[in-house]
């Protein structure tokens, strides 16, 4: 039998590592008594595959992974057991069974839907910001020298205008093993643009992964 999960991670841990998250959430499949199976060969290891890793700091109302069991076990009953062994911000949001020939979300996730919080510090924050949008390209050296342009990873973005000292973003981008655009990257070029008007570290909530589909775009619900 084998099963897609999706839940949320907030709150401290936000600040979990993709290996941290795996580790929490085999400990509470552990507790909970789930009968998860185990690879062939000298070292087995849980059959637990992950969607796109989420940034360290970032909060996610989409964490996506599939586990094989062993046997056959209601949804409604692994659900409950699962959520009572996890932690009060690792929430499980549904829980189904899948094809056995469904293929790995990380191998066709395409994009994901990001909001973005920055906090401003003067009143020169929006303008900048908007001169910024309308820049036909974001030209951005990343962490091995590599110069890219950021703005043909952004397939859609809205400016939530600012608010409490926070300009906030709301970003559907090209995500995944061929095309990604990190959120950190974004906030990094933004703050270089504004021109010492917004500060650092952003607050980045992903919302939502998708697949590319017949019809447009599914998410890993709708398309497993």
């Amino acid at each position: 039998m084998k099963i897609r999960v999706r839940h949320r991670k907030l709150g401290p841990l936000v600040f979990l590592s993709q290996l941290d998250l795996l580790n929490t959430m085999l400990q509470a499949l552990r507790r909970a008594g789930i009968p998860f199976a185990l690879s062939e060969g000298f070292n087995p290891k849980p059959r637990i595959s992950y969607g796109l890793p989420l940034p360290v700091g970032a909060g996610s109302l989409a964490e996506y992974f599939d586990l094989i069991l062993k046997e056959v076990v209601a949804p409604g009953q692994l659900k409950e057991k699962l959520q009572a062994q996890l932690p009060e911000f690792l929430r499980v949001e549904k829980l189904w069974e899948i094809a056995d020939r469904e293929p790995a979300i990380q191998a066709r996730v395409c994009a994901a839907d990001y909001y973005i919080w920055m906090p401003v510090l003067d009143a020169g924050a929006q303008e900048h910001i908007e001169d910024f949008l309308v820049q036909k390209q974001w030209n951005f050296l990343d962490r091995r020298g590599r110069e890219k342009d950021l703005k043909k990873l952004v397939w859609e973005i809205e400016f939530l205008k600012i608010k409490q000292g926070l300009a906030g973003f709301k970003i559907t981008a090209a995500a995944g093993s061929r095309e990604n655009l990190r959120p950190g990257d974004f906030c990094e070029l933004i703050k270089k643009s504004a021109k010492g008007s917004i500060g650092s570290p952003g607050r980045i909530l992903r919302c939502e992964l998708y697949y590319r589909g017949s019809g447009g775009l599914l998410t890993p619900f709708s398309g497993g």
